[in-house]
This record gives structure tokens, C-alpha cells and sequence, in this order.
């Protein structure tokens, strides 16, 4: 440290000048020993320093978002958080450069709120609770936008572009669909036994592996024409039979799953081929929602219906 000597006039002519090293610091401080000639004393004198903005804010916390699928999540200060060391944390402007694709950013001030959407917001709102996430609830799991934070100087210090993820929970909320090329009929000779394959009876479903996929006869086979009539068409798994003929004691299914083997399940038609010729059986299942399985029944060869 420098040690000088000045006199009150030289304070007066105004030719003693403090200078600052352009640090960081904002507090400084002088010792000065006073004397007039005969005694001294010691004195501390202090000084503050005004910062200069001259740095743009900088992120602290960038911590993935986690949302469900069709939620709403708020952004608080353990996700994401920014920092100025030249000026007010609560006025680091976030500026939004690349939008959400699969949500978007709501300003809410309170949970009941649907919200307006912000392309913009300010430190201080993020710290109220006030920003939200909001996803789409598309079928898009990943999501991300990216922002610049800039301090309240004229102009503004910007900083570098940041990016914040978004991991999205699946809700299991999809109906399986129909594979394109399903025929979802099925022709049966009257004294035949047929498999039903998948290019009969085959669905998909986006949220579960197509083996997930279970299906709940609601509804027996009846015909359409008399509804009335019992025993118009049954199915059943082969693993419990060792003929393929029709047999009473067999017992009819009630439900089934889709996982493989997928020829292990046949169907087979009605006792009364006096009734049934010619007829339109139907059976109604639902893998997640209901569907309609049309069976139809044709006379077999030689058999009394093909003198009708």
C-alpha cells in the first residue's frame, strides 16, 4: 500500500482523487492519520462503490422440468434461476427464442387460471409462482425451448442462449386402434371349425405392446335375424381340446389376449344348420373400447340347405 501526505488545501483545490481498481468490489476503505502538528488521530474512512453494469446475467439453476402427459407444472426456483452481479435479480428479463412445440408457457396468478401464454417474463414472476408449463397433451414426450436473459440497462446486456428440457410422463389414455388390413369377418362352412388369425383380428396400441392387449367378449354370437336363438357360433382355445370337431363341452370364451400364439384361438358356428344358413352371427368384443366381430355362416357341401 501507498502512504501520501496532503494538506486541507490541496482537498480544497480538489487535486486528491480516489481511483478504483474497476474490481468487483463495492466496498473500500481509507486510513487516514490527522495531524496539526502537536497531535495525530487515526481514522477509517469508508467507501462505497456504485457497481457498473457491464456483464449480462448469467443462469444458476437449470434443472430439467418433469410434467404428465396434458399437465401443467410450475417453474420454480430449484428448476430455473438467473443471476445479475451489477444489478437487481427480481428484473432479469427472460426472453423466450425458441417456443415450446409439444406445450407452451403460461403466466398464471393462481392454480384456477387457465392462464394467458408469455413469450416473455421477468425473474421476479417466475418467483411469485407465477409461470407455468403447460403440455398439449399430443403424444410427444420430449420437449424443450431455449431463452436469453438480459439485465434492466439501457441497452440491455444479453446473455448466451440457454435451453430448459421437458420430460413428459405417458398418461395410458389411448384407445387401441385397428391394424390397416384386418378383415374383421370370418366365413365358416357350417360343419367347419376355422382359426382365427391376426389377419382376422388384430389391434394396436401405442402406450402398451401389442401382447398387452386383452379382449373382452361383451356379447355372445347371435344372429341378427332371430335374435332369439342360442348357440349361433362359439370361440375357444385349442390347447383345451384335442379334436377339431364341434363338442358341447367346451367351454366358451369369455375374454382372450392378443399375445401369440395368435393361431392357438378358432372360432366355429351354430348346431342348426336348418336356422343358420345363409344367417349373420355376430360376436362384440373390446380390446379398450367396444368393437364388432361379424362371423358368417354358409351352408357346407351335400348338406340339406344347398337343396334351398
Amino acid at each position: 500500500k501507498k502512504a501520501f501526505m496532503f494538506r486541507v488545501g490541496d482537498l480544497r483545490e480538489g487535486v486528491v482523487v480516489y481511483h478504483h481498481s474497476d474490481s468487483d468490489t463495492t466496498h473500500d476503505h481509507i486510513v487516514f492519520r490527522i495531524s496539526d502538528g502537536h497531535h495525530n488521530i487515526r481514522h477509517k474512512f469508508p467507501i462505497n462503490i456504485l457497481p457498473k453494469d457491464d456483464s449480462p446475467p448469467f443462469l444458476i439453476n437449470n434443472v430439467a422440468v418433469e410434467v404428465q402427459e396434458g399437465g401443467a407444472v410450475r417453474l420454480e426456483q430449484l428448476m430455473l434461476l438467473a443471476s445479475d452481479l451489477d444489478s437487481s435479480d427480481d428484473y432479469i428479463l427472460y426472453q423466450v427464442t425458441s417456443s415450446p412445440r409439444a406445450g407452451q408457457l403460461l403466466r398464471k396468478t393462481s392454480t384456477q387460471e387457465t392462464g394467458d401464454p408469455v413469450e416473455s417474463f421477468l425473474q421476479r414472476g417466475l418467483i411469485q409462482g407465477q409461470i407455468y408449463y403447460q403440455h398439449s397433451g399430443e403424444e410427444q414426450f420430449e420437449d424443450s425451448f431455449d431463452f436469453t436473459l438480459s439485465d434492466s440497462h439501457q441497452p440491455p446486456y444479453l446473455s448466451q442462449t440457454y435451453t430448459v428440457v421437458v420430460h413428459v410422463f405417458p398418461v395410458k389414455n389411448q384407445l387401441p386402434v385397428e391394424v390397416s388390413g384386418s378383415i374383421r369377418s370370418l366365413t365358416v362352412r357350417e360343419t367347419e371349425v376355422v382359426h382365427v388369425t391376426q389377419a382376422h383380428l388384430h389391434f394396436t396400441d401405442r402406450e402398451h405392446p401389442d401382447t398387452d392387449l386383452s379382449y373382452v367378449i361383451t356379447q355372445p354370437c347371435i344372429n341378427p335375424l332371430h335374435p332369439g336363438l342360442m348357440d349361433t357360433g362359439r370361440l375357444f382355445y385349442t390347447d383345451i381340446t384335442n379334436s377339431m370337431k364341434k363338442d358341447h363341452m367346451v367351454p366358451v370364451l369369455k375374454s382372450f389376449t392378443q399375445a401369440p400364439p395368435s393361431t392357438g384361438l378358432y372360432g366355429y358356428s351354430g348346431w342348426s344348420p336348418d336356422v343358420y344358413a345363409h344367417c349373420r352371427p355376430t360376436t362384440t368384443f373390446h380390446p379398450t373400447a367396444p368393437d364388432r366381430l361379424f362371423w358368417s355362416t354358409a351352408a357346407a357341401p351335400h348338406s340339406p340347405l344347398t337343396q334351398l
